[in-house]
Parts: structure tokens; C-alpha cells; sequence
């Protein structure tokens, strides 16, 4: 049976359908009709999948399947205790599909794998006398013979298949991608084959960066089906990492059963609903019957949803407390980052996150220094849900600039809801005017191209009709005096510091006492340029353009982090610390470790940074940038990693005689770099860094020994002393050949260790 998809109906602004007088019983209604629909058929779809899941206690998996999301007429099969969703059944025009997350669960032996697998074939089969079927595993060929099913196996390759010749095919529909079949394996499905679907849409991913999640060969067959793939890994729920089939789960893991429940239509778990209706509205195609289903429910009890979405910043949104709004939220978030500009409306959370805006917009122009490519500041501030226009000169045009609102770019990757998921938006800018939105507002930037023959007296001046001045601060070019009597004072709720290596975005209240903003962005540049010192930032950290601070009401990784080709993201209330000048000195306790240590992460080069000290050489740079700009003296208890603490850690771990992975965590395993900087300063790590940065392409080392032995030789060479002692003290695996290499330098050890 067909799922009812119907065409979309007109959106109203941020895509809520447009207010009528006296409609709301009408659009109570609609609701429920739009649902009832679509439940109709998913009770005749469920009775008749039932079987696949008939003698089946739990499924089996080698790998982190993919995980789907499920509404409609179709059916989730195996669901975990949150409502994710790892197996499910459908039907694509007059064909049926069984779609899992991982291949292994068809091809494990166990015999619940087997059967389950049996049982999927049998019902994608429907009345054949006998089943012609491609790919199936040689033990679930014969279970399906012990039923006595006449069965025919057909062994070949996607390229070679003949679609005439079966009934049902066990495949990944990127295979038949690859073998440029795939338009063919879609109308041989819609027309009545059965398919048992299997992909691991995460890894495809992974292994296809040309690819995103709504270009996987997998959706194009299931379009129209209330089924589709989620791009996360994820691993098993029961007892020895298995995936427990729990009848009682499956039908409220249907997103269209799940919204019954939000809406008081229908009994069920209100948290569960409302997480795996969230799911479904993230993915789910707009023109959907859930959408629009959604979009009805989220008119009808929009003056509640606002009121709640607004004090985000009071109380963090939650399933369990908020379940309906919970929902909701996403599908705003979705549609706000693709809605037209005009057919925006502000969000109300914007009040909460990034906050409201008190000034009047006004036009301006800006000057841009065309030298320094990525986000470049303008110092002016969208208002939520509020048209900005950017004017470009002729030869801008189409030159590949992008303008962005908003630098938040942290997922959000949380069980809870404090901002909206996606506060960032950006538009490239291919004509002379363009207008530019975002529902929650924002900092405006735009992205410059690198530029090979910009020049310091050709600045970029573009127009800007609409934003409002931000508190922006602008090293060596804004006046301290004008930044204390006007600049800090204007009411929008971002701010910026800004220098040519640096960006820190924070929310304006952390800068309104700011006396001195030449003495706090001279800090931070030292602070940089000390880390620059020991080893540039990597190639996918920003290397040629300003790097950022952003501060951020929600932090998805740890308590600060430092993502590959973005900001670093540090928690809202952090930002005041970067502006306080008694944390510039070395005098009593220091609050900036941890921004230090993020920025460390960027400097960090994998050739001599492994597995096990990630989270360890990062703070070779906290400690420099403490010692070289702040002026803490290298024993000062603030660096973690005194002379008598590496000494005594060292000698510790000598006596155990354990590998190197098992000192400890991050600060025991510091110490080893620790003793070498206290025993030769850190202009031997400087010029270590230089070398290894030298080494050829064709040398580099394979895995985290080689590199491990590449730090050792080169730091011995470095200062002339052999470290092979040292390293094997520590639990290190030195190579023969460093061995060697070092075997005419005298060896050194820590003196204590002696004693």
C-alpha cells in the first residue's frame, strides 16, 4: 500500500501555515484527519509485517549500525529503549522493502539472525511459488528450504543482475550506484519487487565526502515510503551489545503514532513521543504528510509553544518536562534555515538565544581588508527574523563572497534544547543586492576567497541596508576612547574583539565594563602569537585566516572544545574571563587555562601528537603561552607539571615498568614532556616541531610507534643527548632503528632518578 503523501499547502512566515479567524477547531481537525489518515494504512501495514518479527527475541550486529526514522504507513521492527528505530517495513508503489542499518544484521548466523532474515524474504516475496532471490546468506537459503520454501539463489554481481529473473534482492542500493543500475533497481521495486534494504548510511557517508545523507542512493528508493536514514553510528542496547525486539515499543516508534500522543489524541509515553517525533521532523521530506501534520499541531498552539521557547535561557527544554515543545522545536529550526528571507518571521526563542535587539537598524558601509579570507566581522548585527540587503560593487559579484548571520556552529548534539539546532545561516552572494535573514538574528560576516592579488590600499566596501551596529572593537583601529563613551554601550546582545589574527565573539555583557579593549586584544595576540612560535597552526585549523572564540549556549563535546575547521566553542558564562585583566598576569589564581589549552589544540601536529596524547601535547602549548606571555614561572603550581611532580611521576612509572599508555591520564602523561622542557627549555621543542614539520611526505610515520620514535630522534638530536633510555623508562616501544641512529649520543635521564 502507497503511503498518502499529499502536496504541500502554503506556509505562512518561518513556514507556519497562515492564521484564519475562527479556524482553530477547524484546524484541530486538520490534525487529526492529516494523522488518522496515515494511520489507517499503518495498521494494515503493521498486522502484515508482524511476521518478520514472529520467533524473533533479538538481532545481532559486527558494526555501529545506522539508525532510521519511521512514519506513516510504514513499520519499525526493532526499536531501542529511546525509541530509535534499526530495522523497519514498508512499501514503495506496488513493492515491499525491509530496510536495516547494517549489513552483518542479515548475514549473522545466530538463529535469531537467521530467522529474522527468513522471515523478511518470506513477506517481501508475498504468494511466489517459488522465491528468486539475490543475496541472501547460505544459512538463511536453508533455513528458508527447511520450511519447505522452494527457493532459487542467484549469484552474481549488480552489474550483471537480471531484474526479470527475481523477486527479492539483499542489497546496498550504493552497490547498485556504483554499477550505475540504481534508476533501474527503483522501478523494479515500485512496479513489485521486494527489496531487503541494507546500508550503513554513516559509513557511506564517511567514505563518500561527495556525498550527503539526502544524496544517498538508499533515500532515492525510499522516497515516499516514511522511511529514512539518520547519519549517526551507534551501538546495541541489550545484554552483550544485541538488539532486543520489544513489541511494545513499535508502534509508538512511528513518528505519526508519536504525534497522536503530543497532541492528547492517543495514550503513550509523552518523552518517548516527543523524541522520536523530533527525530522524524528533522528528516522527514517537507512536503510530507508528518510535516504538514506538525506544522498544524505547531499553529493551533503557537501562543504556548512561544511562551515556552522563549525562556530557554531560564530552563533548558527537555522531553520529559516539555515533550510537545520539545518536538516542535526542531522542525522550527528546520524551516527557519531554509525558509525565504520575507517568509521568515523572528523566532521566539530568539529572545532567550541569541537575544533581543535595542537599537534601530540603519544602512552602513563597510571596508573589508581583501588580504584576510573566511568570516570577516562587519560589525553589524542582523535582528531576528528581520530582512538585511547586501549591496555589491560590479566586480564582487558572483565572486564567490557568502554572507553568514550568526556564528554558532556547534550541533547542539544534546537531549535537551537550550537554543535553536541550526543558529547559523548562510547565503552565497551571486548579485548586485541580496537579501539575507535569520530567524533567531545574529553577528553578520562575510566569507572572503582567498585572494592572490589583494592589496592593503584596495579595501572591499560593501553596503548594508538593515543591520544594526554592534559593540565591535577593531585592534589598531578603534579608538579605546570611542569604545568606552559609545561603541560598548550599544544595545544589541552580541559583541566582537577583533584583531588580524583573532576573533572572540561573546555575548555583549561580557564587554560593557571593558576598560582597556587595546590591552585585552594585545593579550590575546601574544598569546596566539606564542603558540605560533612553537608550531603554526595546522592546515585544518584555520591556518591562513583569523582564528575564533565563540561562546555558545550549548557545548556538545566536554566542558570547551576546539573542532577542525571552526571556532572553538567555550560556554556562555566563560567569555568574561577572556576580558579580565587580572587574568593576563602571573599573580595568584588564573582562570584562562582552559581557553589556552583549546587554542593548544589547534597547534597540535598529528606527526607528533598519537593516539594517546591528544588530550596530552595540546598542553605543551597551555603551559608555554602561561610561562612566555603571562610570566608564571615554570615551577608555579598553576603549570600542572612542576620539576618535582614529572620527577616523581617519572620515577613511578619506571619502577612499574608499564607502557606509556597506562600512566595515567592526560596529566600523569604530561610529565614526560614536563622533564624535557624543565631539563631543556622549549626552544628544543620549537626546533624539534621544525624538523619533524621538514619530514618528507614519503617518511612520514604509519602509526603512533613511528611517531612516538620520530619525536625521540629528533628531540635527541636536537639538544644531543639520546633519549632511548628515557623513552623505554617511560614504557615506550623504541625502534631498532632509532636506536641506532642515536647509539653515538650520550645518553640522559632525569638525575633524580638516580638517587
Amino acid at each position: 500500500m502507497k503511503p498518502a503523501e499529499n502536496a504541500a499547502e502554503p506556509a505562512g512566515r518561518c513556514g507556519h501555515p497562515p492564521s484564519r479567524p475562527g479556524a482553530r477547531a477547524n484546524r484541530r481537525c486538520a490534525v487529526a484527519l492529516l494523522i488518522a489518515a496515515c494511520l489507517a494504512g499503518q495498521a494494515a501495514a503493521g498486522d502484515e509485517a508482524r511476521a518478520i518479527i514472529t520467533g524473533v527475541e533479538a538481532l545481532r550486529c559486527s558494526g555501529n549500525p545506522a539508525a532510521l526514522v519511521v512514519w506513516g504507513t510504514a513499520r519499525p521492527l526493532v526499536v531501542g529503549p529511546q525509541g530509535r528505530v534499526f530495522a523497519a517495513a514498508g512499501h514503495a508503489g506496488s513493492g515491499r522493502l525491509v530496510v536495516l542499518g547494517h549489513g552483518s544484521f542479515v548475514r549473522d548466523e545466530h538463529p535469531d539472525s537467521v530467522r529474522f532474515t527468513a522471515n523478511a524474504i518470506e513477506w517481501l516475496a508475498e504468494d511466489a511459488a517459488t522465491i528468486r532471490v539475490h543475496g541472501a546468506a547460505t544459512p538463511v537459503l536453508a533455513e528458508l528450504e527447511q520450511r519447505g520454501r522452494s527457493v532459487r539463489a542467484t549469484k552474481t554481481t549488480p552489474a550483471d543482475l537480471a531484474f526479470d529473473d527475481v523477486d527479492v534482492i539483499v542489497a546496498s542500493p550504493q552497490a547498485f550506484a556504483a554499477a550505475d543500475r540504481l534508476e533501474e533497481l527503483d522501478r523494479w521495486l515500485r512496479a513489485g519487487g521486494g527489496l531487503l534494504l541494507v546500508e550503513t548510511a554513516w559509513g557511506i557517508l564517511q567514505l563518500n565526502p561527495d556525498l550527503e545523507l539526502d544524496t544517498l542512493a538508499a533515500h532515492q528508493l525510499l522516497a515516499g515510503t516514511g522511511i529514512r536514514f539518520t547519519d549517526g553510528a551507534h551501538s546495541g542496547y541489550g545484554p552483550d551489545g544485541t538488539y532486543p525486539i520489544d513489541a511494545d515499543l513499535l508502534t509508538l516508534a512511528n513518528a505519526t503514532t508519536a504525534l497522536r500522543v503530543l497532541d492528547g489524541t492517543r495514550a503513550g509515553d509523552p518523552a518517548m513521543a516527543a523524541r522520536v517525533t523530533a527525530d522524524a521532523l528533522r528528516r522527514a521530506p517537507l512536503d510530507s504528510g508528518l510535516i504538514r501534520a506538525a506544522q498544524s499541531l505547531a499553529h493551533a498552539r503557537r501562543t504556548e509553544l512561544d511562551a515556552r521557547y522563549a525562556r530557554l535561557d531560564a530552563q533548558r527544554l527537555t522531553p520529559d518536562e516539555d515533550a510537545l515543545a520539545f518536538a516542535l522545536l526542531d522542525l522550527d529550526a528546520r524551516i527557519a534555515a531554509t525558509a525565504a528571507p520575507r517568509d521568515l518571521r523572528p523566532h521566539a526563542s530568539a529572545a532567550a538565544f541569541p537575544g533581543p535587539v535595542g537599537d534601530p537598524a540603519r544602512d552602513t558601509e563597510v571596508r573589508l581588508d581583501p588580504r584576510i579570507p573566511g568570516w570577516r566581522t562587519t560589525g553589524l548585527y542582523a535582528p531576528p527574523g528581520a530582512p538585511v540587503t547586501i549591496e555589491l560593487p560590479e566586480d564582487l559579484v558572483d565572486a564567490g563572497l557568502v554572507a553568514q548571520i550568526g556564528a554558532w556552529r556547534d550541533p547542539h548534539d544534546h537531549p535537551y534544547r537550550v537554543r535553536l539546532r541550526t543558529a547559523l545561516r548562510r547565503y552565497p552572494l551571486r548579485a548586485a543586492s541580496t537579501e539575507v535573514a535569520s530567524a533567531i538574528g545574529g553577528p553578520l560576516y562575510l566569507d572572503l576567497p582567498p585572494s592572490r592579488d589583494a592589496r592593503p590600499d584596495a579595501p572591499l566596501v560593501i553596503r548594508v541596508r538593515g543591520a544594526v551596529p554592534a559593540p565591535h572593537y577593531r585592534h589598531g583601529r578603534t579608538d579605546p576612547e570611542d569604545w568606552r563613551t559609545e561603541i560598548r554601550h550599544r544595545r544589541v546582545p552580541w559583541a566582537e574583539f577583533e584583531s588580524d589574527r583573532l576573533v572572540l565573539t561573546v555575548p555583549s555583557s561580557a564587554v560593557r565594563a571593558v576598560e582597556h579593549p587595546d590591552r585585552v586584544m594585545a593579550h590575546w595576540d601574544r598569546v596566539h602569537a606564542a603558540m605560533q612560535s612553537l608550531e603554526p597552526r595546522t592546515a585544518n585549523h584555520w591556518a591562513d585566516r583569523q582564528y575564533r572564540y565563540v561562546a555558545d549556549a550549548s557545548v556538545s563535546w566536554g566542558y570547551m572544545y576546539c573542532p577542525a575547521d571552526a571556532p572553538i566553542v567555550i560556554p556562555l558564562h566563560e567569555a568574561d574571563e577572556m576580558f579580565k585583566l587580572e587574568n593576563f598576569d602571573a599573580e595568584g589564581a588564573n582562570e584562562l587555562w582552559g581557553h589556552y589549552h583549546e587554542m593548544g589544540h589547534a597547534h597540535q601536529n598529528p606527526l607528533w601528537t598519537d593516539g594517546a596524547t591528544s588530550e596530552v601535547t595540546v598542553n605543551i602549548f597551555t603551559v608555554y603561552a602561561l610561562h612566555t606571555v603571562n610570566g608564571y614561572p615554570l615551577d608555579a603550581d598553576v603549570m600542572r607539571s612542576t620539576p618535582r611532580e614529572a620527577r616523581e611521576t617519572f620515577s613511578a612509572h619506571r619502577a612499574a615498568g608499564r607502557p606509556f599508555e597506562e600512566v595515567g591520564g592526560p596529566f600523569p602523561r604530561l610529565q614526560f614532556y614536563a622533564l624535557l622542557w624543565h631539563e631543556f627549555g622549549f626552544d628544543a621543542f620549537r626546533e624539534t616541531f621544525s624538523r619533524i614539520r621538514a619530514t618528507p611526505a614519503d617518511r612520514r610515520p604509519k602509526n603512533d610507534t613511528a611517531e612516538r620514535n620520530l619525536f625521540l630522534v629528533h628531540f635527541s638530536e636536537t639538544v644531543g643527548k639520546s633519549l632511548v633510555a628515557y623513552g623505554r623508562a617511560w614504557g615506550l616501544e623504541v625502534s631498532d632503528e632509532a636506536t641506532e641512529r642515536l647509539a653515538k649520543l650520550p645518553e640522559w635521564l632525569p638525575e633524580a632518578v638516580d638517587k
